[in-house]
């Protein structure tokens, strides 16, 4: 299996870049992200259940998305972040498989055949099925 690394320009559709951006948002997020970026830093040495908690979540929870930490699966795995569409509801939209970024098991685009890819993969398809 092979990925190709986009550039941003080739990433996005064209529209978005033509969109203009709104100042108050763009701060809010920048906000958010420089917050992120300081906790990531000062948890270095904890293990991916802090960073998660710590540094993630609360990221994701300023932009507005509803996230959950360790949502529970089959036997003993969890998923380490998963977001929904509200904090009721059960279906999840998106997975997170959080790993430091200098562990072995970080997928990149060089090396896709990781522990976190695979994780990813299976709390996908068990989600499916019981949704």
């Amino acid at each position: 299996m092979h990925f190709t690394l986009l550039n941003e320009k080739d990433f996005f559709n064209p529209y978005y870049r033509k969109k203009q951006i709104i100042q108050n948002e763009f701060d809010i997020f920048n906000k958010a992200l420089m917050q992120y970026l300081e906790r990531l830093e000062s948890s270095q040495s904890e293990n991916e259940d802090y960073l998660v908690a710590n540094a993630l979540s609360p990221f994701l929870t300023m932009l507005n998305f509803k996230t959950h930490i360790k949502t529970k699966q089959k036997g003993k795995s969890e998923i380490d972040l998963s977001i929904s569409k509200d904090e009721f509801s059960k279906d999840l939209e998106v997975l997170i498989e959080a790993k430091k970024p200098n562990s072995k098991e970080f997928i990149t685009h060089t090396k896709v055949n990781s522990k976190a890819l695979h994780e990813t993969i299976l709390y996908y398809f068990r989600n499916r099925e019981y949704s």
